[in-house]
């Protein structure tokens, strides 16, 4: 429910940020949506010439995609985040673009690595696959190296993504509180057909986080895949991904492998989940536009993105996984004990890791 200056309205159950805007533009602060990182830098990977699979991209069925030549192509997503090491191997020609927003001098392979870790997830095609391995980037970057900036500068990414004619937006940050020039300019990026897809937030049961809370975005959680037992499940307790009325997908967030400068790193968050999110959605568009001729809207991608989830916490929405787990497999991948897959496509194509 929005008010009638358009900000939302805050349920007594929601009550863990304020919706008043009694702030200075820019002390008006947001961070990455990161819970947790093992370090960055060379993680060794084993055999040189192998390809692997993450398990969180794995279980998101983007192999079945690719099956059938649907990977991405064409597609360009704006990362608003600490910027990308477009230096990565993984990511060479990934970068389309660079509009930094901090000017620090900082060179990219001394960025924050969470913005090269979430890039990977949506898009690596070296010794790891990201879910849209032939889509391309465009490096917002917002947040310095210690994570933080300001929803100013987060404002004038959206805007600037819109003119870049990126198809899909990823934001894996957010603030405690309803700025409205940002929300006016998601408002501008949904009426120019542009997915924003954002990070629910690492606060925890009944918190809310800015911009995911907005109703025109697709709001991500986070929950783990344990391929050990073929089942979701949320590991600590309490579980850090945000919970309330406006989450509406979920993906795995925990232990997540991808690009950071000088290598690879597990990482953990919703900033985590939520790239496999714009990935998948990133293989949609390409799926639509083969097939229809034409690029679809921001709301075609909503409504197929809702619609290929799997319940996994409770029968319907809930307000950990909105509709559910987004998969193009019609199933959750169970393993035998002879250790095969029940799904044709998880066994022997990539060294799952």
């Amino acid at each position: 429910m929005e008010s009638e200056s358009g900000s939302k309205t805050i349920s007594k159950f929601e009550s863990g940020v304020s919706s008043k805007c009694e702030y200075f533009d820019n002390q008006y602060q947001v961070k990455l949506n990161e819970y947790t990182n093992e370090g960055s830098g060379e993680l060794n990977l084993g055999v040189s010439g192998v390809t692997y699979l993450p398990d969180n991209v794995w279980v998101t069925g983007a192999p079945l995609m690719w099956g059938q030549k649907i990977q991405g192509t064409g597609c360009k997503v704006g990362v608003i985040d600490t910027g990308v090491d477009n230096s990565h191997p993984d990511l060479a020609g990934k970068v389309l673009l660079r509009r930094d927003y901090v000017k620090d001098g900082v060179s990219p392979s001394k960025f924050n690595p969470h913005g090269t870790h979430v890039a990977g997830t949506i898009c690596a095609n070296g010794k790891i696959k990201g879910v849209a391995p032939l889509a391309t980037i465009i490096d917002y970057r917002v947040l310095d190296v210690k994570g933080s900036g300001s929803f100013v500068a987060v404002t004038q990414a959206i805007l600037d993504a819109i003119s870049d004619g990126c198809s899909i937006i990823n934001m894996s940050l957010g603030g405690a509180y309803d700025y409205i020039p940002m929300h006016e300019a998601i408002k501008k990026a949904v009426q120019s057909n542009v997915l924003v897809v954002v990070a629910s937030g690492n606060d925890g049961p009944n918190r809310v986080s800015f911009p995911a809370y907005y109703p025109e975005v697709v709001s991500v959680g986070a929950v783990n895949f344990d391929r050990n037992s073929s089942k979701i499940d949320l590991p600590s307790t309490p579980w850090f991904s945000n919970s309330n009325r406006e989450v509406d997908v979920a993906a795995d967030g925990w232990r997540v492998l991808s690009t950071v400068p000088g290598g690879y790193s597990y990482f953990t968050g919703t900033s985590m989940a939520t790239p496999c999110v714009s990935g998948v959605a990133c293989l949609l568009w390409d799926r639509f536009r083969k097939r229809m001729g034409r690029n679809p809207t921001g709301q075609e991608l909503t409504t197929a993105l809702k619609s290929m989830t799997i319940d996994i916490l409770q029968e319907g929405v809930d307000q950990v996984s909105g509709t559910g787990f987004v998969t193009f497999y019609p199933e959750l991948p169970r393993r035998s004990s002879t250790g095969f897959w029940s799904l044709p496509s998880m066994n022997g194509t990539y060294t799952l890791i």
